[in-house]
């Protein structure tokens, strides 16, 4: 058998935050990591966020080497722009119900990519660690389970160049008019840089006023666009990001959380038996907060719907994505800076890189 599952960490059990550190004792290429999170929900009245905000940081590390280090957040976001698609998540937000969130490490430019893979034998001690805020999307939810596993190489024989690191650069907070100037690294080429820009109800495209990279203080700028036009000359080549969710419902306005946060569209109805107090309101979704009214307490509903810009972020692909040899080297800049001009509303902001790491 030229690939299989292998499990890192079998189903384990938490009732309070965490810190979980995995050693990693496999020794064949991993392909993808799998990290799932299943929250038990207790009540629906108290949300305060996305399921995924429960798992608030990933990292694979070695020693004080960070080979992955995003959070929950981000890494959904870029695993969906890096497949296209979405992950089998379960937002099933009902009491005593269980749903589940799934966070997918890519370390090739596809699925048993055999010229780009993450190999622990050339690593002295790897470690996963993942952070648990078993609350953080709910504010009495005290039971979660967590379980890793990995698409590994088995009987086929590989020699990986390298794999696809992703990290967060920086965090900060935007301000109208203001420029937040970042120092990039010029150690590993890049094949995509991710931006992402969050506030409840409100898009991401008007948070941000202009994305821009430089080189040698303006001697080159690869990148020098609106958000509005990297929405529409970029990402309106990948399909919306689509997802279902089922949860309870009130006579009165609340908030539910989703994935996607610019041009978010869902349609709605009860789930239960029979059509007795039916209507159910949703609407609006910016920032990935939907709000919903039922004309009724106690009913269930269920939704389903698509939109733009999962959890808030951008991406800025580099050169042809399947050819290693045309993404953005920049080992020969030797500065290289983000300009990243805060719009109204603003909330905070991340930068991430997707890079090529070459052993």
């Amino acid at each position: 058998m030229n690939y299989r599952i292998a499990k890192i960490l079998a189903r384990k059990s938490f009732t309070t935050d965490a810190v979980e550190p995995i050693e990693i004792n496999i020794q064949d290429p991993i392909s993808q990591m799998v990290i799932i999170y299943e929250q038990v929900t207790v009540g629906t009245m108290t949300l305060l966020g996305h399921p995924a905000t429960c798992v608030p940081k990933i990292e694979l590390i070695d020693g004080s080497d960070k080979l992955y280090s995003l959070s929950g957040v981000e890494t959904q976001a870029v695993d969906f722009y890096h497949n296209k698609k979405e992950p089998a998540n379960e937002l099933r937000i009902l009491h005593a119900v269980t749903g589940y969130q799934v966070f997918q490490l890519n370390f090739g430019r596809y699925l048993y990519d055999d010229l780009l893979a993450w190999d622990p034998k050339k690593f002295v001690n790897p470690q996963l660690k993942i952070t648990i805020d078993i609350d953080a999307s709910n504010a009495v939810n005290a039971q979660a389970y967590l379980t890793v596993l990995a698409h590994a190489f088995d009987e086929k024989e590989i020699s990986p160049a390298g794999f696809l690191m992703h990290k967060e650069i920086k965090s900060w907070n935007l301000a109208d008019g203001a420029h937040e100037y970042t120092a990039l690294p010029t150690d590993f080429p890049y094949r995509k840089l991710f931006l992402r820009a969050q506030r409840y109800d409100y898009s991401p495209t008007i948070q941000v006023d202009n994305i821009k990279i430089t080189e040698e203080n303006d001697k080159r700028i690869p990148v020098d666009n609106t958000p509005s036009e990297i929405m529409r000359a970029i990402i309106s080549q990948t399909p919306p990001y689509r997802e279902t969710y089922v949860t309870g419902g009130a006579a009165a306005l609340l908030n539910n959380y989703i994935t996607a946060c610019h041009r978010a569209h869902f349609g709605s109805s009860i789930w239960r038996q029979d059509a007795n107090g039916g209507d159910i309101m949703c609407g609006f979704g910016d920032g990935g907060r939907l709000k919903i009214y039922c004309e009724n307490t106690n009913r269930n509903m269920q939704f389903s719907g698509e939109g733009f810009l999962p959890h808030g972020v951008f991406e800025i692909p580099f050169g042809m994505q399947d050819e290693p040899d045309d993404w953005y080297d920049v080992n020969k800049v030797k500065s290289l800076k983000a300009d990243i001009t805060g719009g109204e509303n603003t909330g905070s902001a991340q930068i991430m890189l997707q890079q090529f790491r070459k052993y």
